[in-house]
């Protein structure tokens, strides 16, 4: 069996910049989201061969290397140069992901074909069904666990608080959640033979725009950024802190 990961090259999180409403995340490391290390351990369960694909810039080859370590046999970078390629999760357009990861495996068909069921952006859950959609292949969300039988796959699906268990013909597609069994840590071993990995750089087919953001609105109340509480002594400062506290409903 043949499996193809889609991954997302994310920030980490302790890296990211928050300034007044702003995020940097510019000069921040990429790496794995746990749901799609946690594909890669479903795929490997399955005795597949995994290609780790993402649709990047230069700095989403951490990303792939991680999935390499992880067990992914190679990697495949799809060229993304546009404005957003260092900053995808400004991009709000899920079609254009979809556009691109289509055309690469229509021209390379899968098996399986696995991705997070959110990313660690975003958090959409958008790219997994429009990506099924596009290639017409059965698809199941928010999978922790699957087999192989004669048939096909046994799929079992978490959503909210109840289960289900699916009888999936293949070629198929799966979300999986950050609830699936995890895999172990990379050995240090795998980790050296990855970073030493030659990875696989094609040229994307430019995707067309599917949506146009016309406005960004938030419906959260908006607060001061800073305030400075004037106090005679550290008794006092603590009184007034626990009192705008209390008072915010943070305690």
């Amino acid at each position: 069996m043949r499996a193809v990961v889609c991954v997302r090259p994310v920030p980490v999180q302790s890296q990211v910049i928050f300034s007044m409403g702003a995020i940097d995340g510019t000069e921040a490391e990429r790496e794995l989201t746990a749901a799609e290390a946690n594909a890669i351990a479903l795929a490997r369960g399955l005795g597949a061969e995994i290609t780790a694909l993402t649709w990047s810039g230069p700095e989403g080859e951490a990303t792939l290397r991680q999935a390499l370590a992880l067990g992914a046999a190679q990697a495949v970078r799809l060229h993304r140069d546009d404005p957003l390629s260092a900053e995808p999760w400004l991009d709000p357009d899920p079609g254009r992901v979809v556009q691109v990861l289509a055309a690469y495996l229509a021209a390379h068909p899968a098996e399986l074909v696995l991705c997070g069921a959110q990313s660690g952006d975003q958090g959409r859950g958008a790219v997994g069904p429009m990506l099924a959609e596009a290639l017409s292949l059965p698809a199941v969300t928010w999978v922790i666990g699957t087999r192989r039988e004669e048939e096909g796959l046994v799929v079992t699906q978490q959503a909210g608080e109840r289960r289900r268990i699916w009888q999936v013909p293949v070629p198929a597609l799966l979300t999986v959640s950050e609830d699936a069994p995890r895999p172990g840590k990379p050995s240090l071993l795998n980790l050296a033979k990855a970073m030493r990995f030659p990875l696989q750089v094609l040229e994307a087919i430019p995707p067309a725009p599917t949506l146009t953001a016309h406005a960004l609105t938030s419906a959260e109340r908006r607060r001061p950024q800073r305030e400075l509480l004037v106090a005679s002594d550290a008794q006092e400062a603590c009184q007034l802190l626990m009192a705008r506290l209390r008072e915010r409903r943070v305690i």
